[in-house]
């Protein structure tokens, strides 16, 4: 169950309201001195995005429909921050923007992000694992749908279907051991885990002699202890049929005919793999009741929702898949250097005649899911090893995405004064986001100390505005013809960035 928003125990508004207005303002800033507000449009409108879902997630009474909007919402996110960053890549590759643009367009999505989210306190475990649970359950939909559409599209153009199912069930080489071994650990071992998850024993408790319960509880007992034995035999053949085209030539020519016989007959196979099915149906089946049961009728349903997002979302690629196609891949083209339009469009022609168009979308859909979750999975660590222990984790993400901004802006060749406007918003953001984190835990966010805030936001400002006047005259004083004008600026704003972080600190 995650942690529902507590409106009670979040920063004060006044420290939000600081966070999220100096941020945009200060981001627009930036990317506008660099020319790259029309590029980062993509990336900073889906980060914030995302932060909403996220709200959603976090909220009891919302929770449901942010669920099932995963498989809207991801895919569309995954695609405005590669849109961003591949804008901004594309335009370092044609020379039109600096290198080194696509890190202040990273910082500002990472600054807008971290803003948004602390409009009501959501950068959290819970809820970012809620998150990555319904963004998964969606990916293994459209994903399955994906694998149905390949093995379909191979199939109509003549190629074998199915080959791991195919090989499994019935096999054509002379040996087929490491795929019977497969069948026989699947049916086994997935035989085992179902009935100890079905409440076996209290169904069949009176029509189980006591002769046939010990020879039942010694069959599981054997079955426990040679699975790891059966593994480590199992992995090394299945490895050696991979890897060789003849892997048991070294074998007597009798022993290979004989084990033949026997590990590739056919109906033998069939059961095994129908003992396999019925067991995961069954065990998939019971886990499932098991969770839900102990669960609430919203909690059940967000858990349940995601999966039906991905048959929509499947459905649609497929119904839509010219349109969408097309946009995708004219927008890239427009984005493309001119020699390299002509190699995009062979391998656009070349991959819709061998895969499909619904094939291609159900791909591009699963991939651009798979780039959210790693998103959302890099936010889950960051919070658990770096943020957890944050009163505003909000304000750090920003404060962390305003500095990094404001350092490439500098090798960008934005003016000295803007650059170092931007570290001193950074570290505004998060001592007030900090300081207004712990005061909303310990007095609530309905107190209202906005004098105390002020104080402490102001002495900060002040310290900030006077390394900044200190460093625009030492620039003036001590320019050296010798030193790169980057470099120059580089080192002042790191020097002003350290006194002000020292200042912060000595707080």
């Amino acid at each position: 169950m995650i942690r529902p928003v507590d409106p009670d125990w979040q920063p004060t508004r006044f420290s939000i309201a600081v966070v999220v207005v100096v941020t945009l303002g200060t981001a627009w800033l930036l990317l506008d001195a660099g020319g790259l507000s029309s590029r980062a449009r993509y990336s900073v409108a889906g980060a914030a995005v995302l932060a909403v879902l996220l709200w959603l997630l976090a909220s009891e009474r919302w929770r449901v429909a942010g669920a099932a909007l995963t498989g809207v919402v991801l895919p569309a996110v995954g695609g405005a921050v590669l849109a961003g960053v591949g804008y901004t890549f594309t335009s370092q590759v044609r020379r039109s923007v600096p290198v080194g643009a696509v890190f202040l367009v990273l910082g500002a999505t990472v600054a807008v992000f971290g803003a948004t989210a602390l409009v009501r306190d959501v950068l959290d475990r819970e809820t970012l694992v809620e998150c990555l649970r319904a963004g998964f359950r969606t990916t293994v939909v459209v994903g399955a749908a994906m694998t149905l559409a390949a093995l379909l599209q191979f199939d109509s153009v003549g190629r074998p279907v199915g080959d791991p199912i195919g090989v499994l069930v019935d096999p054509n080489a002379t040996l087929p051991l490491a795929s019977f071994l497969v069948l026989l650990g699947g049916a086994l071992y997935g035989t085992r885990a179902a009935i100890h998850a079905l409440p076996a024993e209290t169904v069949l408790d009176g029509a189980l002699t006591p002769e046939t319960r010990a020879a039942l509880v010694a069959l599981d007992r054997a079955l426990s202890r040679a699975a790891l034995p059966f593994g480590l035999t199992t992995l090394p053949v299945v490895v050696l049929e991979l890897g060789q085209s003849n892997p048991y030539a070294w074998l007597p020519a009798g022993l290979v005919e004989a084990l033949g016989v026997v590990v590739g007959f056919g109906p033998l196979r069939a059961v095994l793999a129908l003992f396999t099915v019925v067991a995961v149906v069954a065990l998939a089946l019971s886990r499932f009741l098991q969770s839900t049961s102990r669960r609430s009728e919203s909690e059940t349903l967000a858990a349940v929702v995601p999966y039906g997002s991905g048959l929509v979302l499947s459905v649609c690629a497929i119904r839509f898949h010219g349109p969408f196609l097309s946009a995708l891949t004219g927008r890239i083209e427009r984005q493309l250097p001119v020699q390299l339009v002509v190699p995009f469009r062979e391998v656009r022609t070349e991959a819709l005649s061998a895969y499909g168009g619904e094939l291609l979308a159900l791909v591009v859909v699963t991939s651009l899911l798979v780039v959210s979750l790693a998103m959302v999975a890099l936010a889950v660590l960051s919070v658990t090893f770096g943020l957890g222990d944050s009163p505003a984790p909000g304000a750090s993400v920003a404060a962390a995405g305003l500095f990094t901004t404001a350092v490439f802006a500098t090798v960008l060749g934005v003016s000295l004064l803007l650059a170092l406007v931007g570290v001193l918003a950074s570290l505004l953001v998060w001592d007030v986001g900090e300081f207004g984190g712990t005061l909303g835990r310990e007095l609530g966010s309905q107190a209202e100390p906005v004098r105390t805030e002020l104080v402490h936001g102001g002495g900060t400002l002040l310290v900030g505005v006077g390394a900044v006047g200190v460093a625009l005259g030492l620039d003036r004083l001590l320019t050296d013809p010798g030193v790169g004008s980057t470099v120059g600026v580089v080192g002042l704003v790191g020097a002003v960035a350290s006194v002000l972080l020292l200042v912060v600190a000595t707080r």
